[in-house]
């Protein structure tokens, strides 16, 4: 995987980072709400199958960037033209992971593990289902109806975000493959099914 537009810090043994993957129908839009939110340190790229990455650098507050992450990116979903637009559910899989920044993009378990996610059967049939069983629209930060979005959390990072008393209230085991999801917005909260 290669960075656009970003410099090159060299080879790396690997450190701990926070893996963002974003699959939606929009392209750039992860790019856009880093940019407008204000994350300009991380490191950004579109993978090979068209799913969005973001890397956080090391030692990164990561209960406050994914809090942040996620208003960023529901802000900049597009207005929705009602209940059923047509398009899925815009999905945000985050992970904490070994990744090392080599020469020419990066490497490790952490970005695969979210990319994995992000594009998961069991997880988009679970998100789904929430959405469409609930209201598929919701608030957005500007209080404008937006499409649904989901935020999949790996169950290691959901542990850590509780442990350091991140609101995890509402968040739904996808197993496999050992994710928890959240629809963010108002009237998307639903019971496990």
């Amino acid at each position: 995987m290669t960075d656009e537009g970003n410099e090159s810090q060299g080879p790396d043994t690997g450190s701990r980072r926070l893996c963002a993957a974003l699959a939606s129908d929009r392209p750039g839009l992860l790019a856009e709400a880093c940019a407008g939110g204000g994350f300009a340190r991380l490191f950004l790229a579109v993978l090979d199958d068209g799913t969005q990455a973001a890397i956080a650098p090391a030692g990164v507050d990561e209960v406050r960037l994914v809090r942040d992450l996620v208003e960023a990116v529901t802000a900049r979903l597009p207005e929705s033209d009602g209940p059923d637009s047509g398009s899925p559910p815009t999905l945000l899989a985050l992970n904490v992971g070994i990744m090392r920044v080599l020469d020419d993009g990066f490497a490790g378990a952490g970005l695969d593990r979210a990319r994995a996610l992000a594009n998961d059967a069991a997880v988009t049939a679970a998100v789904s289902a929430a959405v469409t069983s609930a209201v598929a629209d919701h608030d957005g930060a500007d209080g404008r109806k937006r499409h649904g979005f989901a935020v999949v959390l790996s169950e290691g990072l959901y542990t850590d975000l509780r442990d350091e008393g991140y609101a995890i209230e509402d968040w739904h085991p996808v197993r496999p493959p050992g994710a928890r999801f959240r629809c963010f917005g108002a009237g998307t909260d639903h019971e496990d099914r």
